[in-house]
């Protein structure tokens, strides 16, 4: 059995039932199985970053951003923790980043609401102009339903105004 395989299963199973310690056990005693394959590391970066450990989180998006700096997603993430870090400045360029590497057109529109919606969640004006992104990327890609899913909640959280 191949090692990346089990790591792989074995993070996936632990964290769909929530045994994040679990998955931090996995990942502190077995790198190699996820060295140098992004997926496996971000999903070590994410279980990291939930149980409060985010230094290292970022130092791992940031190993698995390193060789694939395409990686639209690993943007996002980084983008998601210097924004709960308060380092606005630096989630920006994340965001940015994220838009720059999206291969599909409404993925960059889905990022640019995205990057409005988390960075200005009270601001009436930028919730406004993310759901016009959202709406943006469901007109390029009907059935895109990570822009539906947005699009209802920065509706619900315009309706709060």
């Amino acid at each position: 059995v191949r090692s990346d395989l089990l790591f792989s299963a074995l993070t996936r199973d632990n964290l769909r039932a929530g045994n994040h310690e679990r998955v931090l056990e996995i990942c502190e005693r077995h790198p190699e199985a996820y060295m140098g394959n992004w997926s496996m590391m971000r999903s070590c970066a994410r279980n990291y970053l939930k149980l409060g450990r985010v230094q290292q989180a970022e130092l791992l998006f940031k190993k698995a951003i390193y060789p694939h700096s395409g990686l639209m997603v690993i943007h996002l993430d980084l983008a998601r923790l210097h924004l709960g870090q308060g380092k606005r400045d630096a989630a920006r360029m994340d965001y940015e980043k994220a838009i720059e590497t999206a291969r599909q057109p409404y993925y960059r529109e889905l990022i640019r609401g995205v990057a409005l919606h988390e960075m200005y969640p009270n601001d009436r004006g930028r919730l406004v102009k993310a759901r016009e992104h959202y709406r943006q990327a469901l007109l390029i890609e009907p059935q895109f339903a990570q822009a539906r899913r947005r699009l209802e909640l920065v509706d619900a959280r315009l309706e709060q105004f």
